[in-house]
């Protein structure tokens, strides 16, 4: 880490980033809130350092690194880098909590209840044909698990798996890739 710059030191560090980005004080404080001249009095070392709210504001608006600036203006960052570790272990967690509840198709098509395809109910023979497409389309793929995004995108577009599979997308995917594993075993 960067030794802590002096308030005119930062308040020069703060203009040179203005200056590039070709904003001016005036544009900066109406970006901000704040006015010009507090803004140009930071500049020329005369306000210390501003405050962690004042610059997260400041490097939003110009665009620049929040964790960067604060570091240049000397604050003690490690209560921030305990906060994205415990927010990064809160995501990690509720992503594997949502992959849990999403069935593997395998135990769908091994289950019980009725399942559909195309609005048509698949007979034993037809649940057993699709287990071994799919054992042969994966059986060389690592499993690749969605990503957030993909999944939050997966559940508005249908409001059950009936409607993923019926995907007409999902349908040519499906036969494409069945298409091309096919034929490299048949090269084999």
């Amino acid at each position: 880490m960067n030794k802590k710059l002096n308030a005119k030191e930062f308040g020069e560090l703060l203009k040179i980033l203005r200056t590039r980005k070709g904003i001016t004080l005036v544009e900066l404080g109406k970006m901000i809130n704040y006015s010009n001249s507090y803004l140009s009095q930071i500049e020329n070392g005369k306000k210390g350092i501003p405050s962690y709210n004042l610059i997260e504001k400041i490097a939003n608006a110009l665009n620049i690194s929040q964790v960067k600036l604060l570091e240049e203006a000397g604050y003690d960052l490690s209560d921030f880098y305990e906060e994205q570790l415990h927010s990064e272990d809160e995501h990690l967690q509720d992503l594997e909590h949502r992959r849990t509840e999403y069935p593997d198709i395998l135990e769908i098509l091994n289950a019980e209840q009725k399942v559909y395809y195309d609005k048509k109910s698949l007979s034993e023979t037809n649940r057993d044909k699709a287990i071994r497409m799919l054992n042969i389309l994966f059986e060389d793929l690592e499993v690749d698990y969605p990503s957030d995004e993909k999944i939050e995108k997966e559940i508005k577009l249908s409001n059950n798996i009936n409607d993923v599979i019926q995907n007409k997308k999902v349908k040519a995917i499906f036969k494409q890739k069945f298409k091309e594993k096919l034929k490299e075993r048949e090269s084999k």
